[in-house]
């Protein structure tokens, strides 16, 4: 029994030598290999208008080394390998350099697929088998072949924005007072304002109404919305935490059992933003469908900004501005405000 496991075991012995002297007969392929762009093989996407082309020469000869190389570029391919460099011919080049070497040739065209292949002479002068084919391809290049889109999600109040008839306003005589270099200088512009406008009278009537402190008649108009039944509850957004349910009915003089039932004071906002946030609180804590926003007519596209990115795209919202006049620089403040919050939502800040 140990004689036959013997047997085997230089049998095996005997196989695993002849089959490495047969790998050592085997031929190996001469001449130029491993072929890349940039350091990279077959790369896509290369933006460098003069690439730099490498590669590896392949000779187990004792003192091969490469004296001459040859490269060609060309604008198809051809699998029997005759296919002609109608992009560029470097032409034999005595060098033995095989790395980083610049392409010379015409200017490429952005998003095209290049063809290469390299010819290498040795130490007698004699030619190596060619390399088999690479390929590389181009990138844009430059700023004026990018030609798509951006793509991404926008609100129909965003569009409305994008697609306005707005220009730039500057002064004709802006190269003049830049000259003066005067510690002083003055500038006229014009803006145009939309402000909100009262809910339609045949408007239908919503589930909830909600009321933003910080304006004269906002409370009154938002108590004669209950009143006619626009609207079944009451939110004041943003009232002072000293203020009573009683102090409102004194104020309005209207009925106190009407306010007492249906009116909730909200005391924990103290901007826009956070009216938004209470309000949106106070509506889902009563799962209200449907509310009327009530402010004044040039706050209202601010606010409607605030609440309609918390409540989304689906809720059922009434915009119902409280008539005003307002100054020329609440209009200003209050344009600076909505673009600065605008900004900031894009900017994710």
């Amino acid at each position: 029994m140990r004689r036959m496991k013997m047997g085997r075991f230089v049998w095996m012995i005997a196989l695993s030598l002849l089959a490495i002297e047969l790998g050592a007969q085997a031929p190996t392929a001469r001449g130029p290999v491993e072929l890349k762009v940039d350091n990279l093989a077959m790369p896509l996407g290369i933006d460098d208008p003069a690439p730099r082309f490498s590669w590896q020469l392949r000779d187990s000869t004792p003192g091969a080394r490469q004296t001459a190389y040859q490269i060609l570029v060309s604008s198809r391919s051809s699998s029997t390998g005759d296919e002609k460099a109608d992009v560029w011919d470097s032409g034999r080049i005595d060098s033995d350099q095989s790395l980083n070497v610049r392409y010379r040739g015409p200017a490429l065209h952005p998003s095209k697929r290049y063809f290469w292949r390299v010819r290498v002479w040795d130490v007698s002068g004699s030619l190596y088998p060619g390399s088999a084919a690479s390929w590389w391809e181009t990138g844009l290049l430059e700023q004026k072949a990018w030609q798509a889109g951006w793509i991404g999600y926008e609100t129909d109040e965003e569009a409305t924005v994008r697609n306005a008839p707005s220009e730039w306003i500057a002064s004709p005589d802006a190269k003049e007072l830049a000259g003066e270099k005067s510690a002083e200088q003055h500038f006229a512009y014009r803006a145009t304002v939309t402000l909100g406008k009262p809910a339609p009278a045949d408007a239908a009537p919503t589930e909830a109404a909600v009321v933003l402190t910080g304006g004269s008649n906002r409370i009154e108009h938002a108590v004669e919305v209950l009143e006619d039944h626009k609207a079944k509850r009451l939110l004041v957004a943003g009232a002072d935490p000293s203020v009573t349910k009683a102090d409102i009915a004194r104020r309005l003089g209207g009925s106190r059992r009407l306010i007492n039932c249906c009116v909730d004071l909200g005391s924990e906002s103290v901007d826009t933003r956070s009216n938004a946030e209470e309000a949106s609180r106070w509506i889902a804590q009563h799962h209200f469908k449907s509310a009327r926003l009530i402010t004044s007519d040039w706050h209202m596209r601010r606010a409607r900004y605030e609440f309609r990115k918390l409540l989304g795209p689906h809720f059922r919202l009434v915009t119902d501005g409280v008539r005003s006049e307002p100054s020329f620089l609440t209009l200003f403040g209050e344009y600076n405000k909505y673009v600065l919050r605008r900004l900031a939502v894009w900017a994710d800040i």
